[in-house]
């Protein structure tokens, strides 16, 4: 079921000034991005709309999302089954900036095999353009099968089918895009340790890898023309993950320092490199980063996420900016990173509204840091699950840079690059050395501001420009005085 919100005007107009800023590019302000006389409500990070339920009382068997990144419109499609309609079908709810509702309603294709469909994956394969891939049997349960539908100019089109590339009864981990265009990654299904490698689907022959054990969650990405597959242990929570790569793809290798824990690990190539994040070898499943080199990847490094609930899925993207954007379910709400630089995250958060199901949330995100959520919850009717959409905006990572000098430390804290369309407050503090006073302190932001601190608003000042903020404290030791500077650059996303 499809449920319209209602706006007031206020969050028309909002919508509407979202939609501006998308597609048009944001307002350039100079200087420091000043206060009005009446001030509007921050912009922050995390949810930044209204729940949109797009089905209730249904069974879910996979769903994702993806951003067109020309026009900053979203893919959300799912695979689902019902009392009404116990066969599952492919449905697609398209998001464009600011919607309140699934523009053009839900549009629904066949599942084709409406008991197996699962596991849909959804990418933007050219602009204006999305395809859902999925996995199910085919010819009395004898084949296994990829089946892919393509949106566009507001259709839905019919499913194509390329069968016996997966044996019957497998599943489909994962769809990236590749050399040639989609490939995939799937299991072979029942208890063996078959994988398949699917280059370009639809077109080329998968190139069946063998795994140590039997695989529970596997993830694709390339650095360049170079695939490296990451691969969990079905069933484990102690044991690390395994890597490999090249094509054909290589032995596989531990990830040491990291631990399975189901779903709680994904892949994504970034403009960084390939980044794997997982969780560390220890009871808390805080969440760490790996680096790819080439050959293989750096030791897992904490991203300062210190929450005392584990994470147990993570869905890991990348966008224009270059970042890895990644969400989580923790402690009854859906828990955002904004990874600017791939190794430390800035989070926000806002409630499940019900017990998390259907497996992990999914995020999608555009170059300038705004996105969506999707996520499954029991649904309150006791009857079956819900499926929900929200629009969020991406955190800001706040850093800092200090000088010591004789008479005294300036730090200067600000974002990292690159800034997302939120409000954050940069400042300056100082502290003097022994004998010393401070006698001012003053930020400024591209040589405009008269204070301490400075509001910073990324959606009001220009996407891609370059700024510096200085700050400058004055102490004095009797008839001395001394100025100390610091400068912090950022580049707005």
């Amino acid at each position: 079921m499809n449920v319209v919100c209602r706006r007031t005007r206020l969050l028309a107009a909002a919508a509407a000034a979202a939609l501006a800023l998308t597609l048009a590019g944001p307002v350039h302000t100079s200087g420091a991005a000043v206060d009005a006389a009446v001030e509007a409500p921050p912009v922050k990070a995390g949810a930044d709309g209204p729940v949109l339920v797009v089905e209730d009382q249904a069974t879910f068997s996979g769903f994702d999302l993806a951003t067109d990144p020309s026009t900053g419109v979203a893919y959300l499609g799912w695979i689902s089954s019902s009392a009404a309609s116990p066969l599952r079908a492919v449905h697609l709810c398209v998001l464009p900036p600011g919607a309140l509702a699934c523009s053009g309603g839900v549009l629904t294709t066949s599942a084709v095999d409406g008991p197996s469909a699962a596991g849909l994956q959804v990418e933007v394969t050219s602009p204006g353009t999305a395809t859902l891939v999925w996995y199910h049997n085919f010819s009395s349960n004898s084949l296994g099968a990829l089946s892919f539908a393509t949106y566009a100019a507001g259709v839905l089109g019919a499913p194509a089918t390329v069968a016996g590339q997966i044996p019957p009864n497998g599943q489909l981990f994962d769809v990236v895009p590749g050399p040639g265009g989609l490939w995939a990654v799937a299991g072979d299904g029942g208890a063996g340790t078959g994988l398949r490698i699917i280059p370009n689907i639809g077109v080329n022959a998968a190139q069946p890898v063998t795994a140590p054990w039997m695989v529970g969650n596997a993830s694709l990405a390339f650095q360049g023309s170079q695939p490296v597959l990451l691969i969990a242990k079905y069933g484990s929570i102690g044991d690390p993950l395994a890597y490999a790569s090249g094509t054909p793809m290589g032995s596989f290798k531990s990830l040491a320092k990291t631990w399975t824990t189901g779903q709680g690990n994904d892949l994504v190539g970034t403009s960084h490199g390939v980044r794997a994040i997982a969780s560390e070898a220890k009871a808390s499943y805080r969440p760490a980063v790996a680096k790819w080199n080439g050959s293989e990847f750096s030791k897992p490094e904490l991203i300062g996420e210190n929450d005392s609930c584990p994470g147990l899925f993570h869905d890991a993207v990348t966008d224009g900016s270059g970042r890895i954007a990644d969400v989580v379910e923790r402690c009854g709400k859906v828990i955002i990173y904004n990874l600017p630089g791939t190794e430390t995250a800035a989070k926000a958060s806002f409630p499940t509204g019900g017990t998390l199901s259907s497996g992990g949330a999914q995020i999608t995100t555009t170059t300038r840091g705004y996105g969506w959520v999707a996520w499954g919850t029991l649904s309150p009717t006791s009857v079956g699950n819900r499926l929900q959409v929200r629009a969020v905006r991406l955190p800001a990572l706040m850093i800092e840079k200090s000088k010591n000098a004789n008479p005294g430390k300036v730090t200067v804290k600000g974002p990292a690059s690159c800034l997302p369309v939120v409000e954050v407050k940069a400042k300056v503090t100082a502290k003097a050395a022994n004998g010393w006073n401070v006698a001012s302190k003053k930020l400024t932001l591209d040589g405009d501001g008269n204070d301490a601190t400075i509001k910073l608003d990324g959606e009001k000042l220009k996407s891609g420009e370059k700024y510096t903020l200085l700050g400058k404290a004055v102490f004095k030791k009797g008839g001395q005085t001394a100025t100390v500077v610091q400068k912090l650059k950022f580049k707005v996303c």
